[in-house]
């Protein structure tokens, strides 16, 4: 794949977490997701790096802010939540 391909890639994969982030309905698919996008963002920041690119994860900040405010009554959720915002924030920087 052609680095130019790889850029576009990864700013529509930005783009599409940002919008499943925003359609999560319950508490348990919220974690989850969470749980993964969280695993997944080391490998993202690996390969922007590479790219010489710098991660958006602006919109990401925001659904997870979004569903934080939504999850808050769930204890273990919110914890996860804090944690892939606390991530999301650290590359954002």
């Amino acid at each position: 794949m052609a680095p130019e391909e790889a850029k576009a890639k990864l700013g529509e994969f930005m783009d599409a977490a940002s919008r499943e982030l925003k359609e999560i309905r319950d508490s348990e698919t919220a974690q989850k997701v969470a749980a993964e996008l969280q695993k997944l963002l080391d490998q993202l920041v690996a390969l922007a790096k590479k790219l010489g690119e710098k991660l958006d994860v602006a919109a990401l900040q925001q659904s997870v802010t979004d569903l934080t405010e939504r999850f808050n009554n769930d204890p273990r959720v919110a914890k996860t939540l804090e944690s892939l915002k606390q991530k999301l924030d650290s590359i954002g920087l």
